[in-house]
């Protein structure tokens, strides 16, 4: 398989079972096994976002560079998701699509590529509905143009209506 050009890449990421931090810090070291971590964003906590669930999100996003085509690293993602145990636990936490995590990993930007298909959607297709999803975004690049919507993320976390609050936990994932 061709290599690409490498490509600025954004993951969010979030846990509201188990271990929260130390099993989103394992997930961003499992992922320097095959993209360049760049850095990661503040970690907020949220409530629960789509179902009623007592247990409250660790939410936040990581920057990377990649070389690898998006449906590749979404395997890889899906990879440590299986390994640090989603699915284990997350089928008590809720019902229907959305519930409870060990680990979620979302890739929300991969570059300023687009896609759709039947298993990826690059850019995340709910990224301007979700508060805990455009803050983290905001505090690793607030200017950086969503390829779609042709607005900034700054100007996409302005007009969220997402009524959420965020309860800023610590300063990284490092």
């Amino acid at each position: 398989m061709e290599s690409l050009k490498p490509v600025k890449v954004y993951i969010g990421i979030g846990a509201n079972w188990g271990r929260r931090l130390e099993t989103m810090r394992q997930a961003m070291s499992l992922m320097s096994q095959f993209c360049d971590v760049t850095r990661s964003s503040p970690v907020y906590q949220s409530q629960s976002w789509g179902y009623t669930d007592s247990k409250p999100y660790l939410n936040a996003a990581i920057e990377a560079s990649t070389s690898i085509p998006p449906q590749v690293f979404l395997v890889h993602l899906r990879n440590i998701e299986v390994y640090l145990g989603r699915g284990k636990v997350d089928r008590q936490a809720g019902s229907g699509g959305y519930t409870g995590r060990l680990i979620d990993l979302d890739l929300l930007l991969y570059g300023d590529h687009t896609l759709e298909s039947t298993r990826l959607t690059v850019p995340h297709p709910l990224i301007r509905n979700r508060r805990f999803v455009l803050q983290p975004l905001c505090d690793l690049d607030p200017e950086l143009i969503h390829p779609i919507w042709n607005n900034s993320l700054a100007d996409l976390l302005y007009d969220c209506s997402d009524p959420g609050l965020l309860d800023k936990k610590y300063e990284n994932l490092d």
